[in-house]
């Protein structure tokens, strides 16, 4: 835990941090430790409503890019998902969704449901509606623990369901339409539909009848929620007052069309007041021919449906409730749906050396230490620095360091080598200016400081460029900096007589006899003839 600045309290548990670290990956953190308002002296924060393994595995991600293997189970990852949109981890967040999307079950779905819509998962959301769009999975969702807290806190998502997936010959719409109607205790409209077929009906019901023509003017409506028939979106319009004067003393319905569709859409429809049973009336039961939709919004019904006293004193007028069906055919050859596979959840790939690589190069939040390298300056931060070089780690945090020294001067490494270095040890990546011609630099600079990865990506580019003029330095450099590697691909390279020959004849021959004298001796050993050593 080298250079941590900042702790968290989570109940029994104490977790220590690096503010850097934290802002380079979430705007949340950066706003708390470094924005205008923050408190930058703050070194412990208290949080109560997550739980600690939740917050251990979040931290885990922020440092590595990976979930640990305690957070692989469905809870956890509902949880994580939670906590990434909290702190707004994108990647997180992403991952989460495409793993709760492909473990979608009748026990779980609900909850999984919820979870998306309150936290804008679009994706999830639709890998749960293609879930429920089977009649057997929405069933056994119905009879799950999550279903009532579905209803509750997101009454909205289930009306979408019902009006893109759900067939009206479904008991468990009319069902789930109730049940909405109970647990929120408004006068608002709900709905059954078909969806994605040529005929369908829809079912209107009005909650609290007489508060709802009190309230509303003649001319004023209540709107169904959209529906799907023949792959067109639908709604019912209803005025408890009339739609115009001369219908004051009336109910008005229409059906409008809130789809676009060139050369528009051809129909035939009926309204039917319902019975206790659902089943029509037929005195209040009307039939329209076949009827033009032309375009989106344009509408067709009947202005005097029914009167309003007719309604008062009707039995079908019961516990100030009452409900229309409207009964559609579309006729589909004028236009069809156009239907495209989807991909729920993708899941960019990771963006950690990016965040890093920002925090070096952009916003420089948090840093603590500075070196000076010829003319050129280059801020950094210690915990990132050590994490990465068991050298900066001694140099800050060892017993022995001083702690509170910021300026590190450096005389025997060029600028753009450190720069290149610093920009490798964040984002785990050369930068392009970092040709092949300069890997020999780079490669002192990886073996000084100990980042051992660097140290083989340029061992690795130099056993590719060995020629004669080079071969040379590059072998003393290979020995110099224990580069076994590099230096077999020197010796291949000399196995070659003519190649030796020329070796010899290059300017650096006569640094390798001086600096190097042991691998000459064992180049002669492995590779020349006895009567030539």
């Amino acid at each position: 835990m080298d250079g941590t600045d900042v702790t968290f309290d989570i109940g029994q548990d104490i977790f220590s941090a690096h503010k850097c670290k934290l802002a380079a990956r979430s705007s949340v953190f950066k706003a708390e430790f470094f924005g205008a308002m923050s408190a930058k002296a703050r070194r412990t924060i208290k949080i109560e409503d997550m739980e600690a393994g939740v917050f251990r595995s979040l931290l885990h991600f922020i440092y590595t890019d990976a979930l640990p293997e305690t957070a692989l189970d469905v809870v956890m990852t509902q949880h994580l998902l939670v906590a990434a949109d909290r702190y707004n981890v994108e990647r997180l967040k992403l991952i989460c969704e495409e793993k709760l999307s492909k473990h979608i079950d009748s026990n779980m779905v609900a909850t999984t449901l919820a979870l998306a819509e309150q936290h804008s998962c679009h994706g999830l959301k639709e890998a749960c509606f293609e879930f429920l769009s089977s009649d057997a999975n929405l069933e056994r969702m119905k009879t799950s623990e999550g279903y009532e807290h579905l209803k509750v806190s997101c009454p909205s998502v289930l009306k979408e369901l019902i009006a893109r997936f759900i067939s009206p010959e479904m008991e468990a719409a009319r069902e789930i339409t109730m049940d909405l109607q109970m647990a929120n205790h408004c006068n608002n409209t709900s709905s059954v539909t078909v969806a994605e077929v040529a005929r369908g009906s829809h079912v209107i019901k009005i909650d609290g009848y007489l508060r709802t023509k009190e309230l509303m003017e003649n001319g004023k409506y209540v709107s169904s929620i959209p529906f799907s028939v023949g792959g067109h979106s639908w709604f019912i319009t209803y005025f408890p007052n009339g739609v115009n004067t001369e219908s004051k003393d009336y109910l008005s319905v229409f059906l409008t069309l809130d789809s676009a569709c060139a050369g528009g859409v051809k129909a035939t429809f009926s309204f039917a007041l319902l019975d206790k049973n659902g089943r029509s009336v037929q005195l209040y039961s009307k039939l329209y021919p076949l009827h033009t939709f032309t375009e989106k919004g344009s509408d067709w019904g009947h202005s005097k449906f029914m009167k309003k006293t007719d309604l008062e004193r009707s039995v079908h007028l019961s516990n100030d409730s009452f409900s229309i069906m409207c009964d559609l055919t579309v006729m589909k050859d004028i236009c069809s749906k156009e239907t495209t596979q989807k991909q729920f959840v993708v899941v960019p790939p990771s963006d950690l050396h990016q965040h890093l690589g920002d925090l070096l190069l952009k916003n420089m939040d948090g840093t603590d230490v500075t070196f000076n390298v010829g003319q050129d300056i280059f801020s950094a931060h210690k915990c990132i620095l050590a994490a990465r070089s068991s050298v900066f780690t001694a140099e800050f945090f060892s017993a022995m360091s001083a702690k509170a020294r910021r300026t590190i001067k450096i005389e025997d490494i060029e600028a753009g080598v450190f720069r290149a270095l610093l920009h490798f040890i964040y984002t785990d990546s050369l930068p392009a200016t970092a040709q092949d011609i300069v890997m020999a630099q780079h490669l002192v600079a990886a073996d000084r400081y100990n980042v051992g990865r660097l140290k083989l990506i340029c061992e690795e580019k130099l056993s590719k460029h060995i020629d004669s003029n080079m071969v040379a330095t590059t072998l003393a450099l290979a020995e110099q900096h224990s580069c076994y590697g590099l230096k077999e691909a020197c010796f291949e390279f000399l196995a070659s007589h003519s190649n030796l020959e020329r070796m010899m004849a290059s300017d650096d021959y006569e640094h390798l006899k001086i600096s190097c004298p042991s691998v000459l001796m064992e180049l002669v050993a492995r590779f020349l003839p006895q009567q030539e050593k």
